[in-house]
């Protein structure tokens, strides 16, 4: 049960957050929407800095909870163009499932109801009790993902837009 878990935090720490499909635009946590060029993703959020190849990074509040935004770009021609987002945090006080409830009301309010969708409490392992929620959305030309997971006193929200065409979930 200690192997399930720490696969299910490396899973939320490395799944890839901004508007797509059917409802592009303007997400939750940032203004950068999937298919931006670099130059434009940089205009929006001038604090992203170079993290490794193709993958750009700074620290992004929301809620109250201070967060790490991530943008994966793929090249293509001379460009490089913005193929997931992800805002992942480690909300403090309890209150991160408070900020995943808050995210998901926004998703469901931009993409209508979840294709999968999941809220188990409180379920009993065998190194303690941990609470997760995820949901997630299958929209035209993307997939939105939206999760929560708490272990003891420590917890991980997240939120994630990735095109459906690129190997964006990394």
């Amino acid at each position: 049960m200690k192997r399930r878990i720490a696969a299910v935090i490396i899973v939320f720490l490395f799944l890839p957050l901004c508007a797509c499909g059917e409802k592009s635009g303007e997400g939750p946590v940032t203004a950068v929407a999937l298919g931006s060029t670099l130059k434009q993703a940089m205009k929006l959020e001038p604090a992203l800095g170079s993290y490794k190849e193709h993958q750009y990074t700074c620290s992004k509040n929301y809620e109250g909870a201070e967060g790490t935004l991530l943008i994966y770009c793929t090249a293509l021609a001379d460009e490089e163009t913005v193929t997931s987002i992800l805002w992942t945090a480690q909300p403090t006080g309890g209150n991160g499932k408070a900020v995943y409830d808050t995210l998901f009301s926004v998703l469901r309010k931009l993409h209508g109801k979840p294709g999968r969708c999941s809220d188990e409490k409180d379920v009993e392992a065998l190194v303690g009790v941990y609470s997760e929620a995820q949901a997630q959305w299958q929209l035209t030309d993307c997939t939105v993902r939206c999760s929560y997971i708490e272990y003891r006193d420590s917890g991980l929200c997240e939120i994630q837009y990735a095109l459906r065409s690129s190997h964006s979930f990394h």
